[in-house]
């Protein structure tokens, strides 16, 4: 299984230019993805600008993120 770490400029690509080949490899289960918790806030303090700029409707975008985020592996960004 192959592990891809996702960072929010990944994210916000797939969703802006509805990039086909990332969105079809966040549902492939061959891979694991992994990304600090961060991510969510980033993603949910810039939503807006998410849905403007994607053309989608809003509630498109949080049923993509939800499908989305529940793939991710998330990590508290902390080290012991």
């Amino acid at each position: 299984m192959k592990k891809v770490i996702v960072d929010t400029n990944l994210l916000f690509s797939a969703l802006l230019t509805r990039n086909v080949e990332f969105r079809e490899m966040l549902f492939n289960r061959n891979y694991r993805f992994f990304s600090a918790k961060y991510l969510i806030v980033e993603i949910f303090k810039h939503k807006e600008k998410i849905v403007r700029a994607s053309k989608a409707t809003e509630p498109e975008i949080h049923l993509y993120l939800n499908e989305v985020l529940t793939r991710i592996e998330y990590q508290s960004g902390q080290t012991h």
